[in-house]
């Protein structure tokens, strides 16, 4: 799964692409509904990905992100330091901790 989510004055959203073992590509588009940080729409394109990859039936996934705050929470290389982030890198969704690259 490759995630990215960005943040502008116009608005925030996040893109998904999952490819399953057998090759079928499912891309998604997300628009967040309140005026995010770039931090928390990367965090949104992250857990909607995990979300649509559970309804897709996966069982494990590897997880491909550009942006180095969301690895470093995922392999416990970084601390959140505000409450915000906090509230993000502890999500239950989260774990188990997903391989982040």
């Amino acid at each position: 799964m490759t995630v990215d989510g960005a943040s502008n004055i116009h608005g925030a959203g996040a893109g998904i692409v999952l490819v399953s073992p057998e090759g079928t590509v499912h891309e998604n588009v997300v628009s967040i509904g309140y005026r995010a940080t770039n931090n928390e729409a990367e965090y949104e394109a992250l857990i909607t990905g995990l979300q649509l990859a559970l309804r897709l039936g996966a069982d494990s996934v590897h997880v491909f992100c550009d942006f180095r705050l969301i690895v470093g929470h995922l392999n416990d290389d970084y601390q959140a330091r505000d409450e915000r982030m906090n509230a993000y890198a502890s999500l239950q969704c989260i774990e188990p901790r997903a391989v982040a690259q």
